[in-house]
């Protein structure tokens, strides 16, 4: 008989029954394993929730997630952003009129306008880094 995909929480409910039952952190992610297999909780995850039994929390629900704030303190680049999230450098340095040129002494780029070049990767990259947490 094969076993279905578990839910989430009937794993936190059979890791909380293992805490209880004075088993280790790793003895509950081998017993998932052997049971659930591919869809057991990984090692990391059970040492979480140990530690959160642990401490004396025994609320099984996930803690509430969402969208990680961004760190722009521009509100012409936040209101662009808010608008598409998924604009890459380069769309957004033409929106917000920055042209982008070489340095010649280091051969670095640079931006010249209101961003340097730094300030616009990093921003791009935040922007990417959200795009693949949240993909739309």
């Amino acid at each position: 008989m094969a076993i279905s995909e578990p839910k989430s929480a009937h794993l936190r409910e059979v890791l909380l029954f293992a805490f209880n039952w004075k088993k280790s952190a790793s003895e509950a992610h081998r017993m998932l394993e052997e049971v659930y297999s591919d869809h057991a909780l990984s090692k990391s995850q059970c040492y979480r929730w140990f530690k959160k039994f642990q401490s004396g929390d025994f609320e099984l629900d996930n803690e509430p997630h969402g969208k990680p704030p961004q760190k722009f303190e521009d509100a012409e680049l936040q209101a662009l952003l808010d608008e598409d999230s998924t604009q890459m450098q380069e769309q957004l340095a033409k929106q917000l009129q920055v042209s982008q040129g070489h340095d010649n002494h280091d051969d670095l780029k640079q931006w010249t306008g209101r961003y340097t070049y730094e300030q616009m990767k990093k921003m791009a990259e935040e922007v990417w880094i959200d795009h693949l947490a949240h993909p739309q």
